[in-house]
């Protein structure tokens, strides 16, 4: 591996935890009393955004789905879709940080949109992983 792909792969590394962390202190906030004033969980809804569009540029810049769909071309329509969400998330990202900013309390109901919005990243990467992992289980089992 060359010092290049090392620094890559320990930026995507960082990236994902990075994006791990943030997930975990949104349900915390998002856990806070109902009816406090919904200023931290707006404060880390930005924060999980800043780290959410820098795991999607490693994950569409940094080449390792481009590395997949060169290895695997029939996977191209489940990485466009990927891809796809990547915008989906943010826009819903988006939505959930203006209400929260808007909101005079921290309602049940902005409490379960975080919460839904959470499981739905927690999925998109789970599908992400098990593309990359059979992507280069597959190339890996080619080569034995």
């Amino acid at each position: 591996m060359s010092s290049t792909e090392s620094l890559s792969s320990t930026a995507i590394l960082e990236a994902h935890r990075a994006l791990r962390f943030d997930l975990q202190r949104l349900l915390e906030a998002a856990r806070s009393t109902p009816h406090d004033h919904p200023d931290a969980l707006a404060a880390q809804l930005e924060a999980t955004r800043t780290d959410l569009q820098d795991h999607f540029r490693f994950e569409e810049e940094n080449g390792y789905m481009a590395s997949i769909l060169k290895m695997r071309p029939h996977l191209s329509r489940e990485i466009q879709q990927m891809q796809a969400e990547h915008g989906t998330l943010l826009r819903s990202l988006n939505e959930l940080i203006s209400e929260a900013r808007s909101a005079a309390i921290l309602s049940y109901g902005l409490r379960e949109k975080v919460h839904d919005w959470v499981s739905s990243v927690q999925r998109h990467e789970h599908s992400e992983n098990v593309l990359v992992q059979d992507a280069y289980n597959l190339d890996v089992a080619a080569e034995d």
